[in-house]
């Protein structure tokens, strides 16, 4: 006896494990399950009674004796397999780590170029199976291409064996009567052809009883809202019966699928972005957080959802006025300004409204100058200081700076102001220049008009020291009058 070799194709008894997402899927499933049972193929799609607990052996037992696994494919079906705990992603996810027989059935609307980005690691060998794409017109010669990609053979049967004994046992008995027929000269060919009329594998009458059964199903999903379920038995009961009407309610269900799918897509989109949006405000990343929530009131499938985002774009928005304005103060030495900010501005506002470190700054003690009670300074110093209005103007030089004694120790400050509450002609006036000692008040220097040009100086005495003020940039006045910038620069003797 010749040894077998390892090309030869054995017979192995069939167990087809059918792997589809309930919604979409199930009708699609149906069909290729009844498709392959009537080819007398052992199918196992009971899956929906297994689904159940965090990890069901007897699926995972079902899928492991399995000889080939079949997975329906239908738009949108790939969508849930980036959750973790997904029962298909699980069953596919199995069969792959098994080396399983693997055969992908896509339904019409299904694309893999869509599709290919939404699979996680461990299904990313799926799209490299072979598979079939199952429509109506075709229904039963993608079904001959499945069979021809599955390893497991049809169940064998002997049934054929009893039907030929009986043919044969029937003419054994007619085969005289025949030949007395025939010996008589009568012709009996339109007798026999009457006889033996051919097989049928599917009345006309079965046809229609499926038909109107695949219609009332497509009609129940719809009234579900389930239409790619609808979609697939319209689609079945065209390859039966082909009617205009079903073909338009074919239309009318894809057509409800595609928006469907639209709408969940955008709804997908707008949950990850919200989630990213919100993601870089708790870490700080106000400029990403304002872009991300912008994206995501684009991208929002209802006018709430839309509002919702708006509102927390125009709040990230408030938080990066009022994070620059404290940067500002903090950058250009203004210690009193940073704390009027703090006490002044964010005081009356609620926590929900402002950012993680808005409300961590606003809840800073406020943090007065550290000043040392020194009398005087110890030789003359420069400072360059300026005063800007605008909001976002970048200013040369810090609004205040503090006074140093010999040892380097902070003896007072000084710092310049808008003029808003002079005397005189509001309008003549643009900046006021002023000293402050520890634990004193305010003292006022000097004041600087709007024409004043540049080298004009002021002096002035306070508590013992000398202050010699003159202007390094001429003061810009915007429309109306309003004060813009102006610099100074601040000699201080004893």
């Amino acid at each position: 006896m010749e040894p077998e070799t390892s090309n030869k194709k054995h017979w192995q008894p069939s167990k087809v494990f059918v792997s589809y997402r309930r919604k979409g899927g199930a009708e699609l499933a149906r069909l290729v399950s009844d498709s392959l049972q009537r080819r007398r193929y052992n199918v196992f799609m009971d899956v929906e009674n297994l689904r159940s607990g965090p990890f069901n052996t007897a699926l995972f037992r079902e899928i492991q004796s399995a000889t080939d696994i079949v997975v329906i494919l239908t738009p949108g079906s790939m969508e849930r397999c980036r959750n973790e705990g997904d029962w298909v992603r699980l069953e596919i996810a199995y069969a792959i780590e098994q080396e399983k027989n693997i055969v992908p059935v896509m339904a019409r609307g299904f694309d893999w170029a869509s599709s290919t980005s939404l699979l996680p690691e461990d299904l990313a060998a799926l799209p490299t199976f072979n598979g079939v794409e199952s429509s109506h017109e075709y229904f039963e010669a993608s079904m001959d291409k499945l069979a021809t990609l599955l390893i497991g053979q049809p169940r064998r049967s002997r049934a054929w064996l009893y039907w030929v004994g009986g043919v044969l046992a029937a003419l054994a008995v007619a085969l005289p009567a025949l030949s007395t027929f025939m010996q008589e000269g009568r012709s009996g060919s339109g007798e026999v052809g009457t006889m033996m009329s051919p097989l049928v594998g599917d009345s006309e009458e079965s046809r229609r009883e499926r038909h109107q059964a695949l219609l009332a199903r497509a009609e129940l999903a719809e009234s579900k809202h389930e239409w790619q379920e609808a979609v697939n038995a319209y689609e079945a009961a065209i390859a039966l019966v082909d009617e205009p009407k079903t073909r338009t309610a074919l239309a009318r269900a894809a057509n409800a699928r595609d928006v469907e799918l639209v709408a969940e897509r955008k709804r997908a989109d707008f949950s990850r972005l919200l989630s990213e949006a919100e993601q870089a405000e708790n870490s700080g990343d106000l400029p990403t957080a304002q872009t991300t929530y912008e994206r995501a009131a684009a991208s929002a499938p209802t006018d709430k959802d839309r509002a919702q985002a708006m509102e927390k774009a125009r709040r990230v928005s408030n938080n990066l006025a009022l994070q620059k304005k404290v940067e500002d103060a903090n950058r250009q030495k203004n210690l009193m300004g940073a704390a009027r900010i703090r006490v002044k501005t964010l005081a009356d506002m609620p926590d929900d409204v402002l950012s993680v470190q808005m409300r961590a700054f606003k809840s800073q003690p406020v943090a007065r100058p550290n000043y040392q009670d020194q009398s005087k300074p110890q030789g003359a110093q420069t400072l360059m200081l300026s005063y800007t209005r605008e909001m976002n103007a970048e200013s040369r030089h810090p609004s205040s700076d503090q006074i140093l004694d010999g040892a380097g120790k902070v003896i007072g400050e000084v710092f310049v102001e808008e003029a808003t509450d002079t005397n005189s002609n509001p309008e003549q006036y643009v900046a006021r220049l002023f000293f402050r000692r520890t634990k004193g008040k305010n003292e006022h220097l000097c004041d600087f008009r709007r024409d004043d040009p540049v080298g004009k100086t002021r002096v002035a005495t306070a508590e013992g020291i000398s202050f010699s003020a003159q202007v390094t940039e001429k003061a810009k006045i915007v429309v109306f009058g309003h004060f813009a910038s102006i610099s100074l620069q601040i000699t201080v003797k004893p």
